[in-house]
């Protein structure tokens, strides 16, 4: 009984390394911070600084805050290609409305990218959130006014003395940051581009769990939003919070809030002791993803409320690229962000790496349509998509043969044919299978015993034999499967006559009648 006892536990773990254990990369950096800084060469070889914070355009570029170069960063996702977007490389403030590469930025630790292709970026030495229209490239001030202080809800944003940390956008391009100091508030920039608190009430401090967030105490590190627009922040380092975007309500999702060092295990995120967090991200199926930089892992908390680690040896260091994430060493990460396919990207800070975790997506595609309709008349086929990330194409194929290719999950055809068999395949993140074939048959077409013309098919379904009876005249005979493919043929004699059906494996057939004066009469047969 122990060894089979053991060998379950074995294969458990097996089982559960497989699932967890996803590869790592370095797609950003060398490991040196001085010298030549690399632009115009590959991401790879190139110098970074101080780092805490990476995006993501809606293409697929990445971001990245080099602070104590004063720059912003791109890397190119076609080429992998590194250049200056933002920054001269000399700290400063010499005003906006201007390129931002003829712009001095001063120390640029976090940043932020919305819908609109707009890049916000958090300057601490300038105390202020500023702005770079991707599609322009020119730079204004967003938030701030460049003076460290504190300013109530209701005012401009332009306007407001703030003193901020790291921000975060909601997909309705909200800007959230984390305000006053020590954390003590998460406010938010909307649309009317007025300062809002929603969390915290100035004070530093942890309460409020269950109750509105405004009444909370709060020590706020790092902040991100899910797509509902749910706020998730990073407490004193030692818990991560919720804040219900429609309730107001503040909770606890990981961690206990007590900040406390304890050996990492793996668990129930909700009494785990050991986090040590400095940022956190949120995919979309809302797992939660941490940067844990006392522990020097990066962990994630499913839906099921169960915390792992992803990338671990636990132990400072720097090891692992093209191996397994959890064996792995990274050394202090302060950011972790995702990309539409849900890859994991990390700052490695004390190795001056971005390093990426891939996770293999196989997406998956149902469709949907009419199932019966008229010769002639437009069908449209919806199809639903997961997996795919935000840009993918779709291929729609009609009986094997492809007729159009969309960027949406929608496709209009004419039907001319009795039986159309439609499949589709998504190309994304990675290709999706073949869909399931979804039949559209002409309105016409029946099942039951009598057909047109006086003739009746029966039984139906039919198991061994098919009696047709009522054939006017002398005809030709062919049974094909809905794709098409042609597979029993004859001649009918006027009268009753049987095809023998034994032969064909269960499902849908179509069963044409071909008379000498070229009419042609179909029937559905469902061969059980």
């Amino acid at each position: 009984m122990k060894v089979y006892k053991l060998i379950i536990a074995v294969f458990y773990f097996l089982l559960v390394g497989s699932a967890h254990a996803q590869i790592i990369t370095t797609v950003a950096g060398n490991g040196m911070g001085g010298g030549p800084l690399g632009d115009g060469g590959a991401a790879t070889a190139a110098r970074l600084g101080l780092l805490a914070s990476i995006a993501f355009d809606t293409t697929g570029n990445m971001y990245i805050a080099d602070g104590n170069n004063h720059r912003i960063r791109k890397v190119d996702v076609a080429t992998n290609i590194i250049t200056t977007i933002a920054g001269t490389g000399v700290a400063g403030y010499n005003g906006d409305g201007i390129l931002a590469t003829n712009a001095q930025l001063n120390v640029p630790a976090y940043i932020a990218v919305d819908r609109l292709n707009h890049l916000y970026i958090c300057e601490g030495g300038n105390v202020r959130i500023r702005k770079v229209d991707l599609n322009t490239g020119l730079i204004s001030t967003f938030l701030g006014t460049g003076i460290l202080g504190y300013s109530p809800d209701g005012t401009l944003a332009t306007a407001a003395n703030i003193s901020t940390g790291i921000i975060a956008l909601d997909t309705s391009n909200n800007l959230y940051f984390v305000d006053s100091g020590a954390g003590a508030y998460i406010r938010k920039v909307g649309i009317t581009g007025m300062l809002e608190t929603v969390g915290g009430i100035g004070v530093v401090g942890y309460s409020g769990n269950g109750g509105p967030a405004t009444n909370a105490k709060i020590q706020a590190g790092g902040v991100c939003a899910n797509r509902r627009g749910d706020i998730y922040f990073t407490d004193r380092s030692a818990s991560i919070r919720k804040i219900d975007i429609i309730t107001g309500i503040v909770t606890r999702v990981a961690g206990t809030g007590d900040s406390i060092e304890t050996p990492y295990i793996d668990g129930i995120a909700a009494t785990a002791t050991h986090i040590g967090a400095f940022n956190v991200a949120v995919d979309d199926s809302n797992n939660l993803y941490i940067a844990d930089f006392r522990n020097q892992r990066i962990e994630k908390v499913g839906t099921d409320g169960i915390i792992h680690s992803i990338a671990e040896t636990g132990a400072s260091g720097f090891s692992g690229d093209n191996n397994p994430a959890t064996a792995a060493q990274i050394s202090y990460p302060e950011g972790v962000a995702l990309d539409e396919c849900n890859n994991v990207y990390v700052v490695d800070f004390n190795n001056k790496r971005i390093r990426k975790i891939t996770y293999p997506h196989t997406p998956t595609v149902t469709i949907s349509a009419v199932t019966t309709t008229a010769i002639g008349s437009t069908v449209t086929i919806n199809a639903n998509i997961s997996g795919a990330g935000r840009h993918y194409s779709i291929k729609w194929y009609n009986k094997g043969v492809l007729f159009n290719t969309t960027s949406v999950p929608t496709v209009s055809y004419t039907k001319t044919m009795v039986a159309d068999s439609i499949t589709a395949k998504v190309f994304g993140c990675s290709d999706s299978s073949l869909s399931q074939q979804l039949v559209v048959w002409d309105t016409h077409l029946g099942v039951g015993s009598v057909g047109q013309g006086g003739v009746s098919v029966f039984p139906n379904p039919v198991r061994d034999v098919l009696y047709v009876s009522g054939v006017r005249e002398s005809a030709r005979y062919v049974v094909s499967e809905i794709t098409g493919r042609q597979v029993l043929c004859g001649a009918f004699q006027p009268g009753d006559n049987g095809v023998n059906v034994t032969s064909l494996s269960s499902g849908v057939y179509l069963l044409q009648l071909q008379y000498v004066n070229g009419e042609r009469v179909v029937y559905k047969v469902m061969k059980e």
